[in-house]
């Protein structure tokens, strides 16, 4: 007979376990011998999709989809037959919609007090997003996150104390060391009191190298010493958090979510934090991939596809962005519109082929005459090109387009049925405006197409600009 002194020690070990199973991430469950439920929390009725009063009256070969019953079968033998400590098995796991989903799960034997098996317990936890990322790979880069439920056990009802508690004894050890996560006991000074088995081979250490000394000489991560620091926390604020975190692990930084809970002794006072670490490093790995997948669809999506350089879209953008700045801080902005001179005419001498080869040099020569960081060459629709000068007055702007057009003549690119000359010329018209507020980017736009119209009426393969008027009342 346990003392009540034991006893009580005891339940206060029960206890423990109950915050252990609280804040798991992972379905817990009990089943006896013949596959029906002793016990399933509240992650258990998420996965499966029953509410607890059906799933009370299945089987848990229900769950199973018929092409694994043989494997989880097996997996229970075994660990009866041969006395293996936890194993597990990832199967397909049918709900109450019908859906399947693929799971990892755990299952070791359940003692009792007289240490005779009595049924089996473990975790399982939904790995469809994982399976399908590892099946569709590249087509499936989406943020990767398993789902967070908060999690309740009871501890199994006796009718006397003594038992009640020497059964949670043995139950928080198995079930400590059957998660999947690796999981610690810390105290209120940083020690470690205890350390799981995923734990022990996350760090690449024996229990003696890690119970007993600080946390941050055992593992040092980014939230130490500062006021990320769990202990800290958990001391200001009493409840759980999470968040990810970077540690050095086996010689290397890797990602993980922690989760860390408050620990409670016999009379509900805090007397430490139970931490648990899952690495999501496919997660960050996936995350990272799909930021580089959209960066690259951003950057085609502001590109012209055929000359590679901004598109009508980029420019659009620009010349607001640009219109509202130079507002605000009372500077000019040069806007130059430019049209490759009788290009229908080359089209149609040379196949739109070699005019397409055209548009692409002339684009290079407009990049190449203007080479400050903040002005934009952009395709403005056909042969027509824009260049976007911010901070540049009228005179600064008209010697840039003397240069581009020169550029463009100094490729030599051979049209015979120009009327201007025997090679592709360009005509340019330059507009330039220091805006006030109120005043529209249209005036720009337009003063710069007058521009253009007047260098094509003056014989094409010229330049011609115009000082931006505003209205005199806004």
């Amino acid at each position: 007979m346990i003392s009540p002194e034991a006893a009580r020690e005891q339940k206060a070990r029960g206890r423990k376990l109950s915050h252990i199973i609280e804040d798991h991430d992972d379905g817990y469950y009990e089943i006896n011998l013949t596959g029906n439920f002793v016990y399933f929390n509240q992650a258990i009725i998420n996965i499966s999709g029953y509410p607890a009063a059906e799933l009370e009256t299945l089987n848990s070969s229900d769950l199973v989809a018929p092409e694994n019953l043989a494997d989880v079968r097996q997996m229970f033998q075994d660990i009866l037959a041969q006395d293996i400590a936890t194993h597990y098995v990832e199967i397909n796991f049918v709900r109450k919609d019908g859906r399947t989903i693929f799971v990892k799960m755990t299952a070791a034997v359940v003692k009792s007090i007289k240490m005779e098996p009595v049924g089996f317990h473990g975790f399982v936890r939904d790995i469809t997003e994982r399976r399908i990322q590892e099946d569709q790979q590249a087509q499936t880069r989406r943020q990767l996150d398993d789902s967070n439920e908060s999690l309740e056990i009871a501890v199994a009802n006796a009718n006397q104390m003594a038992v009640e508690a020497e059964i949670a004894n043995i139950e928080l050890n198995q079930i400590f060391n059957t998660s999947l996560d690796g999981m610690w006991i810390l105290d209120l000074k940083r020690n470690v009191l205890r350390a799981n088995d995923s734990m022990r081979t996350m760090l690449g250490l024996s229990k003696e190298e890690i119970v007993g000394r600080k946390c941050y000489d055992v593992m040092a991560g980014n939230c130490c010493d500062n006021q990320e620091c769990t202990i800290k926390r958990i001391k200001r604020r009493k409840i759980p958090i999470r968040n990810d975190i970077e540690l050095f692990t086996l010689g290397k930084p890797t990602p993980y979510t922690l989760t860390a809970t408050p620990f409670y002794g016999l009379e509900h006072e805090l007397v430490g934090v139970l931490e648990n670490f899952r690495d999501i490093t496919e997660r960050k790995e996936a995350e990272s991939a799909l930021r580089a997948v959209n960066d690259e669809l951003q950057r085609l999506a502001t590109l012209d596809g055929l000359t590679d350089i901004a598109n009508r879209r980029a420019l659009d953008e620009r010349l607001e962005n640009e219109w509202r700045r130079v507002t605000r801080e009372k500077g000019e902005l040069a806007l130059i519109i430019c049209d490759v001179d009788f290009f229908k005419k080359y089209n149609d001498a040379y196949g739109h082929q070699e005019g397409d080869e055209c548009l692409k040099s002339v684009a290079r020569a407009l990049e190449g005459s203007v080479r400050r960081p903040a002005d934009l060459v952009a395709r403005y629709g056909g042969e027509e090109f824009a260049v976007i000068l911010p901070n540049t007055n009228l005179a600064g702007a008209v010697c840039v387009a003397e240069n581009i057009r020169r550029a463009v003549m100094e490729l030599q690119i051979e049209h015979n049925d120009s009327a201007t000359a025997p090679v592709v010329t360009l005509s340019l018209g330059v507009a330039c405006a220091r805006p006030a507020v109120g005043h529209l980017l249209e005036i720009l736009l337009t003063t710069a197409d007058q521009a253009l119209y007047r260098a094509k009426e003056a014989g094409r393969n010229r330049v011609a600009s115009n000082e931006v008027v505003f209205p005199e009342s806004l």
